[in-house]
């Protein structure tokens, strides 16, 4: 006797099994940035990379550009996580811990980290991956600033602005350096004089 299928588990198969082509999918693009540079993602190379046909990649996004997009998004996610403010005793020492978290990443993900840089660097020619980044970034950053206004509750508006694109800025220019310099001793010392600074910079509203 033949039991009937299962319905659910039957679609739960067919979801699980398509969230695994994605994540294959993106782990390719990110690869391909990472080693290769943006403008060497090409569709066949995607696909034959990937082990699939054109037609099961776009069976999963609709184009390349949403490929990009998925894989921006994802990279992202890995290397502009906030931390709870509120889990450290201070500003001092959550600065500390952004630092070292950020380098932890560069050295165990540096692929990852060149092809967030490859879209970065794709940003300065490219009106709609500027737009792209702003957009997903907005909200990390966002959520830095309101770490840093937990520490400092009397500082601005303006004033929480600045720290924030300061502190962007200065991670932007240090991974270039992790890479370029290959000299992670040099950044991590350039990161805790770096902290220091702002701290005393923002020391007249902390907490």
């Amino acid at each position: 006797m033949t039991l009937p299928k299962d319905p659910i588990a039957s679609s739960n198969k067919k979801a699980l099994a398509s969230q695994m082509m994605q994540d294959r999918i993106l782990e390719v693009t990110i690869e391909i940035l990472g080693t290769e540079g943006y403008a060497a993602l090409t569709a066949s190379k995607l696909s034959q990379r990937a082990g699939i046909s054109k037609g099961a990649l776009y069976h999963h996004f609709d184009n390349l550009g949403e490929v990009k997009l998925s894989a921006l998004a994802s990279l992202l996610d890995i290397f502009m996580q906030v931390e709870d403010p509120s889990l450290f005793a201070g500003l001092d020492e959550y600065l500390a811990t952004t630092g070292d978290t950020l380098f932890a990443q560069m050295r165990q993900q540096p692929v990852a980290m060149k092809a967030l840089y490859a879209f970065a660097f794709q940003a300065m020619v490219d009106e709609s991956v500027k737009l792209q980044i702003r957009q997903l970034t907005e909200h990390s950053l966002d959520q830095y600033g309101q770490a840093i206004k937990y520490f400092c509750p009397t500082l601005s508006s303006r004033q929480l602005k600045q720290a924030v694109l300061v502190m962007d800025a200065y991670f932007a220019g240090t991974i270039i350096h992790w890479f370029l310099l290959e000299d992670p001793t040099a950044c991590r010392a350039g990161w805790r004089m770096f902290s220091g600074v702002l701290l005393h910079s923002l020391k007249p509203g902390g907490k």
